[in-house]
């Protein structure tokens, strides 16, 4: 080993805390699929105007064929010549707890991951981005405080019922001060819809329609530093005129807090964080990790401030004894992908020029991984196709190449009980002005 050898070895142990073996950024990416080389277990994939090669880590979980009730035509976990029979070149696949190490097809050198799942065929029901959740505390059968994203309970008549949490998927850049018309209009256009359909209802109780998302948002505070000052909880519902945010919150939120900020902090700038609000399915499926991560701390699990970039699966519908599809205009959070570190929701989403901002000292969140016990480092017979300590390191620092790099700020934990005290002052002011709105009902 030469000396620039010795030393690239070593600034690459150095950087990952002492293990030469290269170490990559855990993430979910959904791909178009290129083709195979079964030979040596590879797919190649293309994301963006990327491409690089795949393989399945040598220690990821294969399910027993044996043991299940039904074949399936092939294992997420195993490249063979089932998985090649069942996806054709140009279909898109999710590949799960993808180990990426920033490398192109030109390398040869494979990324690493646990499972190859086909995506759906209707990309409308697909959704890649920034991801929080809101959901429910509760306790198993043994009194352990368990985290879920639906909570049924029994009502006072004795029905099961179903408490359904929320799935927010992330605009992934704010918007200031001059899109807040355009957003109010947005906002009031949608909730114009759903007084449409609840007066139809009205007319005609069997009148059915389809489960589609609604708008919220969340409100933030920087300095000339782009640094998060304070933030709002995310806004998705109004209790008093049991509609999503209507633009007269909106604009009345935004006043409220901009003088508010200013009065605190000085020179600021007040953003809108955007997303769209999917209701669980009772059938939600989210694995490795589970949707706990994200629900689960005191501050960021209430008010939905903990995220990941994420792959999110809506409904599909199912065929009937017809082969008749049911279902498929309903956009139920059906599967979620979200194996990437969580942070907190204001240092993912970018700033209105483009740039992640970080969390000012004593705001915020402690930086979490849901990956404590088992982090993204290769194993040493996965160590052999990665064979380049330099690319490996820069990987670390990147993730995807083809995403902008974000700073790393670990804060201490804090709660955000105030802000949610001025939120429902704001919002109890602008419920009074707006009762006498339209849009308001």
């Amino acid at each position: 080993m030469s000396i620039l050898e010795t030393v690239e070895a070593g600034n690459n142990a150095a950087r990952n805390g002492g293990n030469n073996g290269p170490r990559g950024v855990r993430r979910d990416a959904v791909v178009e699929v290129m083709g195979f080389d079964l030979e040596k277990g590879f797919a190649h994939v293309k994301e963006d105007q990327r491409e690089f090669l795949v393989k399945i880590r040598n220690d990821a979980w294969v399910p027993n064929e044996a043991e299940m009730e039904e074949k399936p035509k092939f294992i997420g976990a195993i490249i063979d010549k089932r998985m090649a029979a069942n996806i054709e070149v140009g279909d898109k696949v999710i590949l799960e707890r993808m180990i990426d190490f920033g490398q192109d097809i030109e390398s040869g050198k494979p990324q690493l991951c646990d499972w190859i799942t086909k995506a759906p065929v209707d990309e409308a029901k697909l959704r890649v981005g920034i991801m929080s959740m809101r959901g429910f505390k509760t306790n198993d059968e043994k009194g352990n405080i368990e985290y879920v994203i639906n909570k049924t309970f029994t009502s006072t008549e004795g029905q099961a019922r179903t408490m359904y949490g929320r799935v927010f998927m992330w605009h992934d850049q704010a918007f200031d001060n001059s899109k807040v018309d355009a957003l109010a209009q947005r906002l009031d256009a949608n909730n114009e819809k759903i007084l449409s359909q609840r007066a139809e209802r009205e007319q005609n109780p069997d009148a059915k329609f389809p489960v589609e998302p609604t708008p919220a948002f969340s409100l933030r505070c920087l300095n000339p530093n782009n640094e998060v000052l304070a933030f709002t909880m995310v806004v998705d519902w109004n209790k008093v005129t049991k509609l999503p945010p209507s633009g007269a919150d909106l604009k009345e939120l935004m006043e409220h807090y901009t003088h508010e900020w200013s009065q605190k902090f000085g020179e600021v700038r007040v953003e809108v964080a955007m997303a769209q609000a999917y209701q669980p399915s009772q059938n939600f499926d989210m694995k490795n990790p589970t949707p706990a991560p994200m629900i689960g701390s005191s501050a960021d699990g209430k008010f939905a401030m903990r995220a990941a970039p994420a792959v999110l699966v809506l409904s599909t519908g199912k065929y009937n004894g017809k082969g008749q599809l049911e279902g498929a205009e309903h956009f139920w959070a059906n599967k979620a992908f979200a194996s990437a570190k969580n942070e907190h929701l204001h240092t993912l989403i970018a700033n209105t020029e483009g740039i992640r901002p970080t969390l000012a000292e004593g705001m915020g969140l402690e930086v979490v991984s849901p990956f404590q016990s088992r982090v993204s480092q290769a194993t040493k017979n996965d160590q052999a196709h990665q064979q380049s300590p330099a690319n490996g390191a820069q990987a670390e620092q990147s993730g995807n190449p083809q995403a902008p790099q974000q700073a790393q700020n670990p804060a201490p934990a804090a709660a955000v009980d105030a802000e949610d005290a001025m939120l429902n002052d704001a919002l109890a002011a602008a419920q009074q002005r707006a009762s006498a709105s339209p849009s308001n009902g």
